[in-house]
């Protein structure tokens, strides 16, 4: 839900879901207007923000190496993963 963790991201980022709404145009009644179409907001789906952890990271080769920021294409979209274009998205 809005403001909760998202679920399936790595441990080293910090993430936050934010409700995302669609808008429906429906046929209603009332004793004042009579029927009448209005717009409806509805609750549609969730983005996930993604930001990095503020751990350091363990490494095999030394005891423990701060973790330093390198934004990933995510970010750089402003941190919105539906926002990232397929084509500027690379593997690492």
């Amino acid at each position: 839900g809005s403001g909760n963790p998202c679920k399936y991201v790595v441990s080293h980022m910090q993430s936050t879901c934010a409700q995302v709404y669609s808008y429906h145009r429906l046929l209603v009644f009332s004793k004042d207007m009579g029927l009448h179409i209005d717009l409806f907001r509805v609750p549609a789906s969730c983005t996930c923000h993604l930001r990095p952890g503020q751990q350091d990271i363990v490494s095999k080769f030394s005891s423990r190496v701060p973790f330093t920021h390198r934004p990933s294409q995510y970010e750089e979209y402003g941190g919105h993963v539906e926002t990232a274009p397929s084509s500027q998205m690379v593997s690492e």
